[in-house]
């Protein structure tokens, strides 16, 4: 919800490149005002930045305080090249789309603005709200689940709230046994620990690495588990 328009780059190699930036802090990045903040440039469109606590409830979006580098700014890094290369597709079609929606916002208010994601319907052109998201993406669900013929859970542990693919994220880099670390940069926290949540295995992951060990411990053929009084368990595979 604070994403700018110019805030995605797609390359011609058929990459993408895509930063979060600081919602008022951070540079434009526009061509003619490269080094004007964020708040200044909105304050001349009578906006204010998305976090800001004085928003009504359909324009605010909170700001989770990203870990940014000094420009205030945090690439996105992509979890597979298919999936960039999709994104960066989509952005250049829906860029036709919005300029057919920000033309009905110019003529209500003399100007535009430079948020990416804009409303399709009711007061077409402006600021995508978080609610209007939620409720597009439970009926984009549903559409799905009519069109594949199975239902489809909506959660933060399905992956598919809003919030899900963040988790589904950090989770799959983790099963993959990537570095702790390099999570924790790769999601933008500013704490090792916060990422905690984000890495919880899945009860299939657990089931799956359960078996693992159950195979393990059988091809050894023979086990001995010794107590705290110094018994010693022992059996073997027949």
């Amino acid at each position: 919800f604070h994403i700018w328009v110019n805030d995605v780059v797609p390359q011609f190699d058929g990459s993408c490149k895509v930063f979060l930036r600081h919602p008022s802090d951070s540079k434009t990045y526009m061509t003619a005002e490269k080094e004007m903040l964020r708040k200044t440039y909105l304050a001349q469109r009578n906006l204010r930045p998305r976090n800001d606590g004085n928003n009504s409830k359909s324009y605010g979006a909170g700001w989770k305080n990203l870990k940014v580098d000094d420009s205030l700014s945090a690439p996105v890094f992509f979890i597979h090249p298919a999936a960039e290369s999709l994104f960066r597709e989509m952005y250049i079609y829906y860029l036709n789309y919005r300029e057919r929606l920000i033309g009905s916002y110019r003529e209500r208010y003399g100007t535009d603005h430079p948020f990416l994601f804009v409303k399709q319907t009711a007061n077409a052109g402006e600021p995508y709200s978080i609610k209007a998201y939620k409720s597009a993406l439970k009926r984009a669900y549903r559409r799905l689940e009519k069109r594949l013929g199975i239902p489809i859970k909506y959660g933060k542990s399905e992956g598919t709230s809003p919030h899900g693919p963040r988790h589904l994220y950090g989770q799959v880099l983790s099963e993959a046994g990537v570095a702790p670390k390099i999570i924790q940069n790769s999601l933008r926290h500013r704490s090792l620990l916060s990422q905690g949540i984000y890495t919880e295995p899945t009860f299939n992951h657990i089931k799956n690495e359960l078996e693992k060990a159950k195979n393990l411990i059988e091809s050894n053929g023979y086990l001995s588990l010794k107590s705290s009084e110094g018994s010693v368990l022992e059996w073997n595979n027949v």
